[in-house]
């Protein structure tokens, strides 16, 4: 069962938290940053750190940096109520690699994140024996609506498709897949600061096409490099599987 530490200085959150998630995982609580570090540091560690934005003392942004330093094993989340901004995200350190959940929060999307924290990377490729990798899909997105689009490209079985919680853990299986065809990204999710790790794709996997998913409520993706708006494979394509499937590249 994951150790998941929750982070609040509200009471009644970390209640109302606790009851939501204690059956599932193992739940310590802590109500400010520093009795957080102390639990950390006296506990070995924690499968997943959730923890809220604005508290006295230490931010919580202060806390998921300082646990990347001291328990970099750790998936991070943050919970808050404040406008998730660009600047938000740039006092994040790693912040490609935390995923931010806006008050109120849906304890579904939590649950999703602390599932996708279960799995390895190793776990989600598929068998290069079997599998060509021209018919691979590799897919960063850490939200339940891309789970849920993650799962129909598996039903359909016309691509294989992996699935990645940052763009940071795609750059690191570099070496597993040299012919990548395509790649797909959630545009609600790229700023600014992302724009050198989606040039780092895009050099990382010259061969691939880079999808970039737009919600329909949206309307358009945040942020696409200036450097990279002009390119013929990027596209950005309403978020469904269907719509993903009519811009995929099927090998042979």
């Amino acid at each position: 069962m994951a150790k998941v530490l929750l982070v609040d200085d509200e009471p009644r959150v970390l209640r109302a938290l606790s009851a939501a998630l204690d059956s599932d995982y193992d739940i310590h609580t802590s109500e400010s940053a520093a009795q957080a570090q102390a639990l950390i540091a006296s506990n070995g560690g924690f499968d997943v750190i959730i923890s809220d934005e604005v508290m006295p003392g230490s931010n919580g942004h202060e806390l998921l940096n300082w646990c990347r330093k001291n328990s970099p094993k750790s998936k991070r989340i943050m919970l808050t109520g404040i406008p998730i901004t660009t600047e938000l995200r740039q006092k994040v350190s790693g912040a490609d690699d935390v995923v931010i959940f806006p008050k109120p929060w849906n304890i579904t999307d939590i649950k999703e994140a602390l599932n996708a924290s279960k799995r390895t990377p190793k776990a989600a490729v598929p068998d290069a024996s079997t599998t060509s990798e021209k018919n691979l899909a590799l897919i960063v997105d850490a939200t339940a609506r891309g789970r849920e689009v993650y799962s129909q490209l598996k039903r359909d079985r016309v691509i294989k498709p992996v699935l990645f919680d940052s763009i940071s853990e795609l750059l690191g299986a570099a070496g597993r897949y040299n012919d990548i065809r395509q790649i797909i990204l959630n545009g609600e999710t790229l700023f600014e600061q992302h724009e050198n790790l989606i040039l780092r794709i895009a050099r990382t996997y010259p061969k691939a096409k880079i999808l970039i998913t737009v919600s329909p409520s949206l309307g358009r993706v945040r942020f696409i490099p200036p450097s990279l708006s002009k390119r013929a494979n990027l596209l950005a394509i309403p978020f469904s599987a269907n719509r993903l499937l009519t811009h995929l590249v099927i090998g042979h």
